[in-house]
């Protein structure tokens, strides 16, 4: 199994109350998901058998239900980074015109459903905005 890079500190999250944040993370079922909004509390706390969890509480945009999320990021395989402010790059994910054949158009993204490598390019490309990440 491949060694994950942890960037950043989980200080810079748990200061970051208050703020916009994007989060990125692959869920369960290998999807990727990205979510921008406001967050509203972050605290570490035991979880399960895990002696540190990162407890998140976010305000999507355009929404009025908070969500909340635990995330344990040490010793566990799990892929996320937060970022600070809003990244609405949606090219990275979005799949590209490869081929245009006798009207028929072919298109391909350069990543898989549960590909981690998306969201260790997408924290490359923004180095200066990353809080936190472990990919």
């Amino acid at each position: 199994m491949k060694e994950q890079t942890v960037t950043g500190k989980i200080d810079n999250v748990l200061n970051s109350v208050g703020n916009v944040v994007t989060m990125t993370k692959i869920g369960g079922m290998g999807f990727l998901t990205v979510i921008t909004g406001k967050l509203l509390s972050a605290k570490i706390a035991p979880y399960a058998q895990h002696k540190e969890a990162l407890f998140i509480q976010l305000l999507p945009k355009r929404k009025r239900k908070p969500i909340s999320y635990v995330i344990v990021y040490p010793g566990y395989w799990e892929t996320f980074a937060f970022f600070t402010g809003e990244i609405a790059d949606q090219g990275m994910w979005q799949p590209e015109q490869t081929s245009t054949v006798s009207g028929l158009i072919t298109k391909s993204a350069k990543y898989s459903g549960c590909d981690p490598r998306w969201v260790q390019d997408y924290t490359d490309s923004y180095t200066d905005k990353v809080l936190f990440s472990k990919v």
